[in-house]
């Protein structure tokens, strides 16, 4: 078993590299030592704590957010490109006799930038595991050596970006288990009628446009009257689902700024049991909207055709 205590690594431990092509590892933490350093709330999980939840991390540093967002390589070798950003501004507009209302513009822009090519995250998450002897733990998938060895770096690097330690654990074949991915937290009916649930997501946005970008995103998505509404936990929290029970589809948006909103014509079991690689890269959805300039008008086609239908 290897112990690792550390900032980081870069590369594969040698006692790693050693193992023979295929042999399967997983990596651990004991959980009454990770709470002791970060509480299981504060890595995204949810009160009590059952055997087989399975979360993606909450970013708390570099690795975290590599491993819930991913990352871009910016290539200063190559000439610039145009890129388009999108901007919200608020202004005073003068109605006459002497009154005057605050109106919103929402458009794009472009600016100069080098390419960049953006690397989608792995997603990695982590399991909270009960043993018949009354031990609990946090652990990874199981990964094989020579087949995950970037999988397995990252996945120690989220660990040590949480709680600076990890052990690494090599068998011969480890038991299966059934997990149940807990990133969603599904809101009481009315919830968000107040904004008291959302209000502290959009607030968290430091950019003042980007917060009005968000809010005007969110009340479009409400105004057409969505069954449930759940928020992210974890590395999810910047992810808000709305559940069309009724034209049977899910939206999932997310608030941050020049992302995009993926569209799923499935329940919502269907979708709180997907992982953020299966959102982003199976194709399993049945649209992906980017949000631009155009962000408003596509929504509303596709939320009123579905409607219609």
């Amino acid at each position: 078993m290897l112990n690792i205590s550390k900032s980081r690594i870069r590369v594969m431990p040698k006692q790693l590299s050693a193992l023979p092509v295929g042999k399967e590892v997983r990596i651990f933490i004991q959980a009454a030592e990770a709470d002791g350093i970060r509480s299981a709330e504060k890595v995204g999980f949810s009160l009590p704590l059952t055997t087989g939840d399975s979360v993606l991390p909450q970013i708390v540093g570099c690795a975290t957010k590599r491993n819930a967002e991913g990352y871009d390589i910016i290539h200063k070798d190559q000439p610039k490109e145009n890129r388009v950003f999108n901007l919200a501004t608020r202004r005073s507009l003068f109605c006459g006799r002497g009154r005057r209302e605050i109106v919103e513009d929402y458009h794009s822009f472009r600016r100069p930038c080098y390419p960049k090519t953006i690397v989608s995250p792995l997603g990695l998450e982590l399991t909270y595991i009960e043993t018949e002897k009354n031990n609990s733990y946090y652990t990874s998938a199981i990964f094989k050596i020579g087949e995950n060895d970037v999988e397995i770096i990252d996945m120690i690097n989220v660990f040590l970006d949480l709680y600076g330690t990890c052990l690494v654990e090599a068998d011969e074949e480890f038991d299966q288990i059934p997990i149940r991915r807990v990133n969603w937290e599904l809101l009481p009916q009315g919830a968000v009628t107040a904004n008291s649930t959302l209000e502290p997501l959009i607030s968290s946005i430091q950019k003042s446009s980007h917060r009005v970008v968000a809010q005007r995103q969110l009340s479009k998505l409400y105004s057409y009257s969505p069954k449930a509404l759940a928020v992210g936990l974890g590395g999810f929290s910047s992810y808000v689902a709305f559940v069309y029970e009724k034209q049977g589809f899910v939206v999932l948006e997310s608030v941050e700024p020049n992302n995009a909103t993926y569209i799923f014509a499935m329940d919502w079991e269907g979708v709180s049991q997907l992982s953020k690689g299966e959102i982003i890269r199976s194709g399993l959805h049945l649209d992906r909207i980017v949000h631009d300039s155009n962000w408003l008008s596509n929504i509303e086609k596709l939320l009123s055709s579905r409607r219609a239908a």
